[in-house]
Formats: structure tokens, sequence, C-alpha cells
């Protein structure tokens, strides 16, 4: 999951280098961590590189809907009502939620 957070990053400073608001940033961020939040993480390795790269053509996706006012809503998905709570959510699924996937990739990529 972590392997494309970087890209938020990247989102952000597109929007900002694009002339964004501070309003325009967070709606970069929040399509971003919308979009990419059941990415797995496999490990590091091509599949991982692959998944950034998926990630940073995203990045441009959620800056050029973010600069035109289009922004994922509370509901969509784990999107929350503002930025913060879009994060925290992250966060949640991230540590509680992937408990049992981790487990599962490891089971599957020791074999």
């Amino acid at each position: 999951m972590w392997c494309y957070m970087c890209c938020s990053g990247v989102a952000a400073a597109l929007t900002f280098l694009h002339g964004g608001s501070y309003e325009m940033v967070c709606d970069a961020i929040t399509n971003i961590l919308g979009n990419l939040s059941g990415v797995i993480c496999d490990g590091a390795k091509a599949s991982c590189a692959m998944k950034i790269s998926s990630g940073i053509y995203s990045a441009f996706d959620a800056t050029m809907l973010a600069l035109h006012k289009d922004v994922l809503k509370s509901g969509d998905g784990i999107v929350g009502v503002d930025i913060e709570e879009t994060i925290r959510n992250v966060g949640e699924l991230a540590q509680s939620g992937m408990k049992g996937t981790d487990e599962t990739i490891l089971g599957i990529m020791t074999k």
C-alpha cells in the first residue's frame, strides 16, 4: 500500500506548480488517495516499480481534475469530509485493514 504514497506528494507539488490554490492541492491529494488506496504492496521489486509508475500517471490525473475543481466527494470509498479525515482513513486502512492482507501476501511470497 505504501509503494504509491509518494504519489500524493507528486500530485500536491504538480498542483502547486501549476498555480493551484491550497484547496486545489488538498483536492489533488484527496483524488489520488481515493483512487489508489486499494493498491497492495507485495515487496520492493519490479511490480513495486510498476505500481509507482501507475501512481505517477494517476498524480497527473489527480492534478488536472483538481485544477478544474473536480474532486472526489465524501462517501466515495475512503474519502472523508476533508483532507484530514481522508488521511486518517488511509491510516486506518493501512494499520487495521491490511493486517490480514499483509500476512497472506507474505505467505504467498515465501512459498
